[in-house]
């Protein structure tokens, strides 16, 4: 999944807005579980 890949570089959180909210909120929970 090319998703979690741009999530670990935190591409995908500046252009949460692209995605839509609802995409937003759960790339947000993957980095969170990534980061940690």
């Amino acid at each position: 999944m090319a998703g979690r890949k741009q999530s670990a570089k935190g591409r995908v959180v500046g252009s949460s807005g692209r995605y839509g909210p609802r995409y937003g909120r759960f790339i947000r929970k993957r980095v969170n579980q990534i980061e940690q």
